[in-house]
């Protein structure tokens, strides 16, 4: 299948969101697979989920509306962004999102009200994970300043904007460099010293993490969470995300470690399978992956064809 690098990341954000979907906060069921069983989708494990198997969460809606503000001919700003948020959420009202958001969402009708209404000091992982599109931008001045757009809204604190900006770069990296899975000196060398500008704890963490040599939970999930897997946090799930791109080689490989990891599985996976993918062949994914993601109105074919639009306004040569 001939895809641009662009429709790969849209891919890969939705197949790792949807896949990573079943496995979410599952790590004690799961710590000792030895073979994950990559063979279908399955519903969430949460009790009174509505998920449906193959659909897609809140890690790829909001993807998606960064990605239709890029291809717009509005400023890049938080007022526009969260149009994008409060519309692709409404037209869209997907399970996934946490419950206290989405009854945030459902009670606002516009961006202003979610301006005026959120709650926007959290450290927690909803700006890194919706922050892979914005690799396309190519000068790294305006993709840094649009990473900080993006986890000001929402989570205005040194952690939650690092964690932003570290995933736009990695996409960035991955886009515009053609590493399919990026070199721990790269990441050392070209992330590090922007999170030592953002947040000391985040570039230290992240140091830590690509010195680490077998699997440390306590190093990599934190003391608390060792045992859980990765938390709902935005420095634990960039740390995630640069393990798996710096240790693992292949698509099916990342979503895989993915899932071993536990915890907000399908975050980290959207993560590191849509940067993962962009230089990769879809091909090396079983091919259920592509066949029974959702393809409801914004589903499969309109993640390819805003992939196919932000190839034209992005190119990559």
């Amino acid at each position: 299948m001939n895809l641009s690098s662009h429709q790969k990341m849209l891919l890969g954000i939705a197949i790792g969101d949807a896949y990573g979907a079943g496995y979410e906060f599952r790590y004690p069921d799961l710590k000792d697979y030895q073979n994950i069983p990559l063979d279908k989708y399955i519903k969430s494990a949460f009790p009174n989920s509505d998920h449906i198997r193959g659909m897609y969460t809140d890690d790829t809606q909001m993807s998606i509306a960064v990605t239709e503000l890029l291809l717009s001919d509005k400023g890049f700003n938080k007022e526009n962004l969260a149009d994008k948020f409060v519309e692709c959420y409404k037209r869209n009202p997907i399970q996934g999102y946490a419950k206290g958001f989405q009854a945030f969402l459902d009670s606002i009708n516009s961006g202003k009200e979610f301006i005026e209404k959120i709650r926007h000091n959290s450290i927690r992982n909803g700006a890194a994970m919706r922050a892979a599109p914005l690799g396309v931008v190519e000068d790294l001045d305006t993709l840094i300043e649009y990473a900080k757009i993006n986890a000001r809204l929402t989570h205005s604190t040194p952690k939650g904007i690092a964690s932003s900006v570290a995933v736009a770069l990695m996409s960035h990296i991955s886009l515009y460099e053609g590493f399919a899975y990026t070199d721990k000196d790269v990441v050392r060398s070209r992330i590090v010293p922007q999170m030592m500008k953002i947040d000391m704890e985040t570039a230290k963490y992240i140091d830590d993490v690509l010195k680490m040599g077998d699997l440390d939970p306590v190093l990599l999930f934190g003391e608390a969470h060792s045992t859980m897997g990765v938390p709902c946090d935005g420095m634990r799930t960039v740390g995630a995300m640069i393990h798996l791109l710096t240790n693992f080689y292949g698509p099916r490989e990342i979503l895989e470690e993915s899932v071993r990891l536990g915890g907000d599985v399908d975050s980290v996976a959207s993560i590191s399978l849509g940067i993962g993918l962009t230089n990769d062949d879809i091909g090396s994914l079983p091919s259920f992956l592509f066949d029974d993601l959702t393809n409801h109105a914004y589903g499969r074919d309109y993640l390819l064809s805003l992939g196919n639009s932000l190839e034209k306004k992005f190119p990559i040569y």
